[in-house]
């Protein structure tokens, strides 16, 4: 069990992080660009000199494709049994094939065939593209309609997320194939860069730079899907609503009613109403249950560097490591509260942690062991949501965002319950930009007993 409550440990850290809202994190994401920019020119260049532009393009040409415009890179030094039993190893296309398949994007049919010379449908493009993201599969966007398929349709989760994010590629019938150029256009607007929307959110940035405080509300839904040893499902859901502030200091500080799961014994979730306090250095957390039990906990800040005034000023140079991770649609202006904004989807998919950590690189080497551990079950995590930002000041008013981490089951191979991913829906809004805001931590946090991430659960049978 002790994996289980791990997750479930780290699962509350990260809503309880993720309340803090997305302008905190706004500077460090806004700069990414394309390590080159993407073009259909230049997907098209994948194909070989032979390859019939008027012909109906062919699962494994698409794979080729779709690995240079994601940037996943192909598999070196194939071996047969690491590709999908009816793909040749020298074929042209076989060390790309090869990583989508290890990376579980091409999942085949049955008997993991997946039929590379036979023609792509449009569907099923979008399906692999869809993966490629990391987009939820177990349930479709909510209030979307999807043109041309209907919800029973296998590929209708796929879809309905890439049209959320204004991905909608107009395709008059989806079961029908594409071409390679009519493939190249739809890699391009989901892997290339929106030049506007980019430039939007750069005057943003430059118009808020100085921004230093700041008050949010919203909510925040998470889901843990696990599956127990005979296969039964079990989701864990926890829905929680907050406000929280950060000061001019670098302090948080926020509220939070929740249901949350019982993660030291087998009973059932408990309504609480939670206090935390964040500097650079721990996380601070009161609870109050239903019989007015309540107790403070401090754990060491696993992210500190989002509380570093000069390593944020310093994001602009620090975050061209992660190009191509974060892309950007306009979706058009529209009135909010009686300001005109602009409305911008945001959506991303990081699969390579280390990666990430690297950038990191600030951090304590507790705070690596933590994240390193949650590494080692982590295959990938997909964000995507809606934005408003202020026309005239650049600021963030309004956030819808969703989060898929997609966890590794071979990892957790022997424990008696697999969690297969962690879904997370939040809506901020947020007000009171540079207002005199101040924090000040409770002492009874301050002196709170510690508790190390590393070895929640380390009494106990490492079932």
């Amino acid at each position: 069990m002790k994996m289980y409550k791990k997750a479930l440990v780290l699962a509350l850290v990260l809503m309880l992080i993720s309340a803090m809202g997305v302008p905190v994190l706004a500077e460090e994401t806004s700069t990414v660009q394309q390590a080159e920019e993407l073009t259909v020119e230049s997907v098209l260049q994948i194909l070989p000199d032979s390859a019939n532009a008027d012909a109906d393009l062919s699962r494994g040409a698409f794979a080729a494709m779709l690995a240079y415009a994601a940037g996943i890179s192909p598999a070196e030094d194939i071996a047969q049994d690491e590709l999908p039993p009816d793909v040749e190893k020298d074929a042209w296309y076989a060390p790309q094939v090869a990583a989508l398949y290890k990376s579980n994007i091409f999942k085949g049919y049955p008997g993991k065939k997946i039929y590379p010379e036979n023609p792509i449908t449009g569907i099923e493009a979008i399906a692999l593209i869809a993966r490629a993201l990391g987009v939820p599969e177990q349930s479709p966007a909510e209030d979307v309609d999807v043109k041309g398929i209907n919800r029973d349709h296998w590929g209708y989760v796929f879809y309905s997320w890439l049209e959320k994010e204004g991905l909608g590629f107009g395709i008059e019938d989806v079961e029908k194939p594409i071409k390679p150029e009519e493939a190249a256009k739809m890699l391009v607007s989901v892997f290339g860069t929106d030049k506007e929307a980019k430039a939007i959110v750069d005057e943003a940035n430059e118009k808020n730079k100085d921004v230093n405080s700041m008050r949010a509300k919203g909510t925040i839904s998470m889901k843990i899907n696990i599956a127990s040893s005979d296969g039964t499902l079990l989701p864990i859901n926890t829905d929680a609503t907050f406000n929280s502030e950060i000061s001019k200091d670098m302090m948080l500080h926020q509220t939070m009613e929740a249901s949350v799961p019982n993660i030291t014994s087998s009973g059932d979730a408990q309504k609480v109403v939670i206090e935390e306090y964040m500097d650079k250095d721990y996380i601070y957390i009161q609870t109050f249950t239903q019989d007015g039990q309540q107790k403070w906990i401090k754990m060491k800040n696993p992210v500190p560097m989002v509380f570093d005034k000069q390593y944020i000023s310093q994001q602009r140079e620090i975050m061209k490591g992660f190009e191509g991770m974060v892309h950007y649609r306009l979706l058009g202006k529209e009135m909010l509260d009686g300001k005109e904004v602009y409305k911008m989807a945001i959506y991303s998919r990081i699969n390579d942690m280390a990666k990430l950590f690297d950038m990191l690189g600030s951090i304590g080497e507790q705070e690596k062991m933590t994240l390193s551990e949650a590494n080692s079950i982590i295959k990938s995590i997909y964000t995507s949501g809606i934005m408003y930002i202020g026309i005239e000041d650049g600021l963030a008013y309004k956030a819808d965002m969703a989060a898929t981490i997609s966890m590794d089951a071979e990892k957790q191979a022997g424990s008696p319950a697999v969690i297969n991913s962690m879904e997370m829906e939040m809506s901020y809004d947020y007000y009171d930009y540079n207002k005199n805001i101040t924090v000040e931590i409770p002492d009874e946090a301050k002196n709170a007993e510690e508790i190390d991430l590393n070895n929640v659960g380390s009494t106990e049978d490492n079932q």
